[in-house]
């Protein structure tokens, strides 16, 4: 019988345990997910460690944030979250700062 170690399934771009609770946080999956950030927060690092397989974006303004999402459905890469722009009421504000009441879901 093999070990533990060496049975592995193949990926197209890496090899991951079959077993989850043996695998690390250098273990990518199959299906990339994106986390698109204003800045680098303690919830987005937070999110991206706990999930092991999600890859952080940090990108300047909410313009270019719009162009790798549609990019990304594009090509059937899942965005987890899209956080911290001003003014982007599907963004998750990060601080009382940059959230506004929408006063339509009241």
């Amino acid at each position: 019988m093999k070990s533990s170690k060496a049975i592995r399934r193949h990926t197209r771009n890496s090899v991951i345990p079959l077993h989850p609770e043996r695998r690390t946080s250098s273990d990518v999956a199959p299906h990339p997910v994106v986390i698109i950030c204003h800045e680098a927060p303690d919830l987005a690092r937070l999110i991206e460690a706990y999930i092991g397989r999600a890859r952080m974006v940090l990108l300047p303004d909410l313009a270019s944030a719009t162009t790798l999402a549609n990019s990304l459905r594009d090509n059937n890469i899942r965005i987890l979250a899209i956080l911290g722009f001003p003014g982007n009421p599907a963004s998750i504000p990060f601080s009382f700062l940059h959230a506004e009441p929408d006063l339509n879901l009241v």
